[in-house]
């Protein structure tokens, strides 16, 4: 069987299987006769499906049993798991069978599990240590000499497993402190594990592994305490050295004795060449035997640029410290490789540049000199060719490319002498003009060219090409940048650019503002081919290095899952037949409804297929997390009170300006008798919402304006803060994602409520590989295109929904969801994202339909954007790592949640009480204006995400300088305190990994309320943003903006309305490091970050350099509004009041730390040739800068972040103050 039958075959076996699970999904299949079935051929996915049942069956069986004493429970339990266990026999998997009760049976069944694990395996170690239990509690009841016997051996067993397990942690231990005390305790209970454990035992060989390091541990410990014990001019101090090295010299022979007996190569011996030598000639060598064999489907493309960068790195001056930084680096963790190179292979490049310019300069000729190099006069953001730099994107995998102008020009039948860009008007009159002039060319040499395509298409990509089977799309001739948004918009009349234009805007034409954000530079389309498993090659489109959708060629084979209404078709075996009929379900404008059985597939797939990750509770709420509440019955029309263990849906939705007909204390009676609902007009979508749960054969809806009291005040404050229940336990939410209020409806309930799919009907002449069309031809061939939905993000980003503040936590606290967009209905659940007509699966897309790429699609990621996802890792983390790993979540969270809207600014802290609810019990503390108290001094340090006042506040203009007061229930300090999107980007993230800094205040002394200064008259002081007393300074200051091509126009604080009091609760006092901002020097330049995580899109928020006073940049200042005079010299004592409070410090590192990012590339935190970047005092000190207002008052008020190196603070001379900031 050759590779392509092999593939066929798999595919087939694998749409088999798809196949069964969708019928299994219509529950239609008798459970008996599906647990037969799946037993027999699918017995994993039985056992994923039973589980949950199984295992809560015998668990709460035996808890009843414990509480009660209830006979009948044990009987129950007892029959539980031994079901449990008979499926774990049949299946060869012997972990079901826990939870008998009977102790003859749980002995006989738990000596399964100890002989089928592996031994040294967690499962052995647990079947060890329960069975050892069983025996004893046996014995205890009737002696037995074989059970003792047994019972002793396992004890042994056991203690020598315990003991060698022991040794193992302590010796990962010793690794973390360096405590020689804990390296004798790792080997002596090493030792003592390993004689006492059978022999050839799998855990043995991991202690014996430790003994042997050990050792050496030792050899270096007590060698290094004996040298530093020896004074430095001791005559005995060389001759110690000399034995010391003796010692290491014989175990380095002895190694190469067994290292010569080696005959063949292998990368290990390479790797041990490199290891003895610490060469990089070796080290290269080593790279070059790693590719190994050609059948290996992993990518080396990392390695060809490993090889490329140590060879820079080979050329590196000899006294290059970057250089000795790098050997020393490598010959400790060769594993590291290829992140090393990452991190030094730029600055060794700009040594050899360097070296290679001063041996020019002295006209020194070398055969080994680079024969071309770059000019080093360039600008920071610039190529060596003077052009402009753009960052590279670590998400997509993609390096920019810069082509010649003049030969996309050319290739484009661009006029040379024409400039490339043009004003709009002019860019449509040429693009018109070029493509009458294909056409009349492709007629004067006697062809037919195909008026339904353009010149793109026809001449130049030719993304369809004909085969044997008919036409295939194709990316193989897409060498040139296929279109951006204005190109495209020229070529609508083309039938492939028409789908690829319809997926990148919006209804009105519009660019899709995903799109439009991102650097016009990197705005265009690319196209590349997938194959699907069922052998069905597609056509991958991508906007901006961002998947957009696929285009797909309608065949019998994919037609019933390519368009969107087949299910409403009679005849299913024929696509023109079905196409012809303009009265149809394909073209109806009264039909185009969603196929339900579609959705009760997916919904049963995910309760029948998915196991406990989206079974059980939402694993933000705990089963035993109950409450009482009302329902819409959609079968009887009424309210039903009842509680969340019931099976229910849930409604998100946007309220919008429409009579919501809520429910009140007046008509609350009166809508709890039967068939009291349906005489209400109630919005269109609670009307569809009503609808679909009933056609799904299911009976309770829940919809907060119904079914929450809306003037009872006992009810909404005891429901509103248990939303992480409601939308946690919900059985399914359902989202309306189209429109702006309830009345929109959800599209595709209701007949009439979306538009027909949109499908390019394509005719082609004799197979023309040009494509052209011949009407008079008998020999012509019709081609149907069709474009799948866009991903879920891209309708996320465009809806309305997604925007307002309430729907934050329901979305994330709900373990499914459907979302009903204008044109596609969605499935996401903890497992998987898909979609009406989408492929619905991973699959490698090709460049040139031959070099692979990374499967990056998100069809099936699901909940992709959702960090509470994660949150189940945190119960197995230590308590460190639980707070770092938590705080990376809320932090994520805080940065989403902050972009909403709200009607009434003040429920921003409400909106966020579900989501609070979860996060609670993992600080294990409260939080205080939203910040969470343990992990306070992280907290602290959010960064604005653009220019944002404070809740309350405006923004001032031109018209209008003055801002307002703000709100006092929300503390300065608070994120949500101000009215707009924040993030927490002095944070270092490595491999997903939050790195908390340490506090430089003591989070025990953090405490609310007024101090020393309680009982001031507050109301007569001036506040931040409020006049000062008048003195001589500048009116106005014009900052130009080169990055947005503006200018700014920038002035002292104004005066404006007096501000209220703070209230004694948004009072925090603590005792931190303090320096005046007038110790360093602010730039006036503004850059603007990247809209994270699109590293090519230009956010709305700014930094400026900090610079010392003798002119070295040491750190960045994030641009907040309202502040933008300082550093401007505009107002001395205005500047006067603005401190500096060290909060936390980064401590020193050996991999140089990257900076924010621009669209051009990494903003460096500061100069790393006038500050040490690694080593010794390569620390960072995270600021929050405080405006204290007068000297008098004592209170003072967030202003902006920043991050300074260590030095420079240190240099500023910080002084300890008390600090109360409201």
């Amino acid at each position: 069987m050759d590779a392509r039958e092999r593939s066929t075959t798999i595919a087939s076996l694998e749409r088999t299987q798809a196949m069964l699970r969708e019928t299994f999904a219509t529950g239609r299949v008798p459970v008996e006769k599906e647990i037969e079935i799946r037993t027999q051929q699918f017995i994993y996915d039985a056992i994923q499906h039973m589980e949950t049942y199984l295992n809560s069956l015998a668990q709460d069986r035996t808890s009843e049993y414990m509480i009660t004493g209830s006979q009948n429970a044990l009987d129950l339990a007892v029959e539980a798991g031994r079901q449990a266990a008979e499926l774990a026999a049949a299946s060869n998997l012997q972990d079901l069978g826990f939870a008998l009760s009977h102790l003859d049976d749980a002995i006989v069944y738990t000596r399964v599990v100890y002989d089928g694990a592996v031994k040294g395996s967690d499962r052995h170690f647990t079947g060890l240590n329960n069975l050892v239990s069983q025996l004893n509690r046996r014995i205890e009841q009737v002696h037995d000499n074989e059970l003792e016997k047994e019972a002793e051996r396992l004890i042994d067993e056991l203690h020598g497993f315990a003991i060698g397990q022991l040794g193992i942690m302590t010796s990962k231990k010793f690794k973390r402190t360096n405590s020689l005390e804990d390296l004798d305790k790792a080997i002596q209970r090493c030792r003592t594990g390993f004689e006492a454990l059978p022999p050839n035992h799998e855990v043995g060989v991991d202690m014996l592994i430790i003994l042997e390091a050990s050792d050496l541990d030792r050899l270096v410990y007590y060698s290094g305490l004996l040298l530093e014990a020896s004074p430095v001019g001791h005559r005995f101090r060389g001759r110690r050295l000399m034995e010391y090295a003796q010692r290491v010299k014989d175990a380095i022979s002895q190694i190469k004795k067994h290292f010569s007996a080696v005959s063949s190569p292998f990368p290990e011996k390479e790797r041990c060449q490199y290891t003895l030598s610490t060469k990089f000639e070796d080290l290269i060598t080593l790279a070059d035997y790693l590719p190994g064999s050609s059948e290996q489907s992993v990518s080396t493309n990392w390695l060809w640029d490993l090889k490329r960068h140590l060879r820079i790195i080979c050329k590196a001056p000899v006294d290059s410290q970057i250089k000795s930084l790098t050997e020393q680096k490598l010959a400790a963790a060769v594993v590291a490789l290829e992140e090393l190179y990452k991190e030094y292979s730029l600055r060794l490049q700009e040594e050899v540049d360097l070296l290679t310019k001063k041996l020019k300069s002295k006209k020194a000729t070398s055969t080994k000199s680079i024969t071309k190099v770059p000019d080093l006069g360039v600008g920071e953001y610039e190529t060596e060719f003077g052009l402009r730099k753009l960052a590279f994107d670590s998400e997509a995998g993609d390096i920019i490319l810069t082509f010649n102008i003049e030969t996309i020009n050319e290739a484009l039948g661009y006029d040379l002498n024409e400039p490339y860009l043009l004003p709009i008007e002019e860019f449509v009159i040429r693009e018109s003009r070029i493509e009458q002039q294909a056409i009349e060319r492709a007629q004067s040499k006697g062809r037919h060219p195909n008026l339904d395509l353009c010149r793109m298409c026809r001449d130049i990509a030719k993304p369809l090409k004909p085969t044997e089977d008919g036409l295939q799309l194709t990316a193989e001739g897409i060498r040139l940048p296929f279109g951006n948004f204005y190109q495209l918009m020229c070529r609508k009349h083309c039938a492939i650019c028409h789908l690829i234009f319809s997926a990148i805007t919006t209804d009105t034409d519009q660019l899709h503002p995903h799109f439009e954000a991102i650097d016009w530079e990197v705005q265009g389309t690319r196209l590349k081919t997938g194959n699907l498993s069922t052998g069905e090659q597609i056509l991958r489109v991508e906007y901006g290095l961002k998947h957009v959708g696929e285009l797909r060629v309608l065949t019998p084979q994919n037609y019933p899952y390519a368009m969107r209404q087949f299910w409403e078709c009679i005849d299913e075996s024929s696509i023109n037949e079905n196409l012809r009929k303009r009265e149809g379900p394909i073209y109806s404008q009264n039909g185009q409804q969603v196929n339900i059985s579609l959705i009760k597939r997916w919904l049963n797939d995910c309760d029948y297929n998915h196991g406990s990750v989206c079974n059980n509770a939402r694993l933000h709420t705990s089963g035993d997390d109950d409450m009482t509440m009302l329902f819409i019955d959609v079968v009887e029309n009424r309210l039903v009170p009842a509680t969340s263990r019931e099976k229910y849906f849930a409604l998100s939705y946007v309220w919008g300006r429409v009579d919501m007909f809520n429910t009140t204390k007046a008509n609350y009676q009166e809508r709890k008798e039967p068939q009291a609902l349906s005489t209400i007009p109630f919005p269109k979508t609670i009307k569809d919402a009503i609808r679909l749960v009933k056609s799904l054969g299911e009976r309770f809806l829940w919809v907060d304006a119904i079914c929450m009291v809306q003037d009872d005040k006992e009810q909404m404050a005891r429901d509103v803060p248990k939303m992480n229940i409601v939308y946690g336990q919900a059985f399914a939410t359902i989202v309306a994602l189209h429109g702006e209020s309830a009345d929109a409806g959800l599209p595709g309930v209701s007949p009439g409520t979306r538009k027909p799919q949109h499908i390019e009907v394509l005719h082609v002449s004799d197979k023309s590989p040009d494509l052209d069309y011949d009407p008079q031809s008998d020999r012509n061939e019709t081609v149907c295109l069709v474009a799948t939905p866009r991903p879920l993000s891209l309708e996320l980003d465009i809806s309305k929904w997604n925007t307002r503040g309430w729907i934050f936590q329901e979305r994330l606290l709900s373990r499914r969801c459907i979302y009903f967009s204008a044109d596609a209905v969605y499935f996401q659940c903890s497992k998987q994202t898909v979609s009406e007509i989408g492929v619905n699966e991973e699959y490698t897309s090709y460049m040139f339909d031959k070099v692979p790429m990374e499967p990056r699609q998100a069809a099936k990621r699901a909940a992709q954007d959702n960090p509470l996802d994660t949150m189940n890792l945190l119960r197995d983390m230590t308590s460190k790592e639980r707070q770092s790993k938590a705080f990376g979540i809320y932090k994520d969270l805080v940065r989403s949640y902050s972009r909403r809207e709200f009607s009434f600014k003040s429920d921003v802290i409400n909106g966020f009480a579900g989501v609070f609810a979860v996060l609670e019990k993992y600080f294990q503390s409260e939080t205080h204006s939203g910040l969470p108290a343990t992990v306070l001094s992280h907290a602290l340090l959010w960064t604005p995400a653009a220019r944002i006042p404070r809740r309350g506040m405006r923004l001032p203009t031109l018209c209008d300088m003055s801002m307002g007061k703000p709100d006092t229930k929300f503390p300065s300090w608070s994120w949500a305190g101000w009215d707009g999107p924040v993030e927490y980007r002095l944070f270092s993230v490595v491999e997903g990994n939050v790195q908390l800094p340490t506090p430089l205040f003591d989070g025990k002394e953090v405490s609310t309320g007024r101090g020393d200064h309680e009982g001031t008259d507050l109301s007569t002081s001036s506040a931040p943003g409020q006049p000062i007393e008048p003195e001589n300074h500048t009116i106005a200051k014009l900052v130009p903006d080169p990055s947005r091509g503006s200018t700014w126009i920038v002035g002292p604080p104004q005066p404006g309305e007096p501000w209220d009091p703070p209230l004694d609760a948004n009072i925090l006092s603590f005792s931190a490091p303090v320096v005046p901002c007038s110790a360093f020097v602010i730039s006036a330049e503004k850059e603007y970050l990247v809209d994270e995580p699109h590293i090519h899109n230009q956010g709305k928020q700014a930094i400026r350099r900090i610079y010392d006073h003798q002119g070295k940049r040491c750190g960045l200042w994030w641009e907040q509004a309202g502040y933008g005079y300082v550093g401007l010299g505009m107002h001395a004592k205005a500047e006067s009041r603005i401190r500096m409070v060290g909060i936390s410090t980064y401590g020193d590192v050996y991999h140089r730390r990257e900076g924010p990012s621009r669209v051009e590339g990494e903003i460096r935190l500061f100069d790393g040739e006038a500050f040490p970047e690694v080593g010794p005092g390569s620390g960072l000190v995270n600021v929050l800068v405080v405006d204290e207002g007068e000297e008098e008052e004592g209170i003072g008020y967030r202003c902006t972040v920043a991050v300074i190196h260590v030095g420079a603070w240190n240099a500023a001379r910080p002084k300890e103050e008390r600090l109360q900031l409201a």
